[in-house]
């Protein structure tokens, strides 16, 4: 991905990231964050990203940038664990057949 494509990604994460900020503060609280993962269809990885923002955020409210970064690390790890569960097993190779004239 290139960065104009990386670019224009990250402005539409942060119009609907805004979309959901009813405060207008700049920052989501635990509900306007579970309804924007909602609508990312985020629901597996929501609980983890949640508690990863949220843990030793004394106003338990979170910016874009932190939203954004623990995203990135969350679907980051999820991606990797999958990849690693997934891998294709190379031993079941389709073996050639023998076909006569």
């Amino acid at each position: 991905m290139d960065e104009v494509e990386q670019d224009q990604h990250e402005a539409r994460l942060k119009e609907l990231f805004d979309s959901f900020d009813t405060t207008g503060t700049g920052s989501l609280g635990q509900e306007e964050l579970t309804d924007l993962c909602h609508m990312l269809s985020l629901e597996e990885v929501a609980p983890v990203l949640q508690q990863t923002l949220l843990q030793d955020n004394l106003l338990g409210r979170v910016h874009f940038d932190q939203f954004k970064e623990a995203l990135i690390l969350i679907l980051s790890r999820t991606l990797s664990n999958e990849e690693h569960f997934q891998e294709p097993d190379c031993s079941l190779e389709a073996q050639p057949k023998y076909v006569r004239g």
